[in-house]
């Protein structure tokens, strides 16, 4: 009786010498002709296939289960990482239209009425850490 066997892909070996399982192993899904009693009738090999095309389709429906949720986690970070980026250039467009645009036009305006001299408009300006 045949039996098949898909390619062994086990733990791997991690420095330890202790097995780890991860993500990418898999574990083979025997396929084996169904028990019988000598006195049934023989062994159908095309049950036998399409049993392993079944067991074929389910791995692989497993394998992008796990597909599918790294690619959603990876999407959730991806989100999370362009909110942050999002909220940074907020918080830059609120400095400069409230604090830096009207101070420098503020700047201007004194600079206008008021004749001064280089050495003074350089004094006068504020360091902002």
């Amino acid at each position: 009786m045949p039996v098949i066997t898909p390619e062994i892909r086990g733990p791997h070996e991690d420095h330890s010498g202790e097995g780890r399982s991860t993500q990418t192993d898999s574990y083979p899904i025997v396929v084996a002709p169904p028990h019988r009693k000598s006195s049934d009738t023989p062994v159908n090999m095309e049950e036998i296939e399409e049993r392993e095309a079944l067991y074929q389709v389910i791995e692989d429906a497993l394998g992008e289960t796990i597909d599918r949720y790294s690619r959603l986690r990876t999407n959730q970070i991806i989100a999370n990482s362009a909110r942050k980026q999002a909220q940074i250039w907020r918080d830059a467009k609120d400095f400069i239209a409230n604090q830096l645009v009207p101070q420098s036009i503020q700047m201007a305006n004194k600079s206008r009425s008021r004749k001064k001299t280089a050495a003074e408009i350089v004094a006068s300006i504020k360091c902002y850490p």
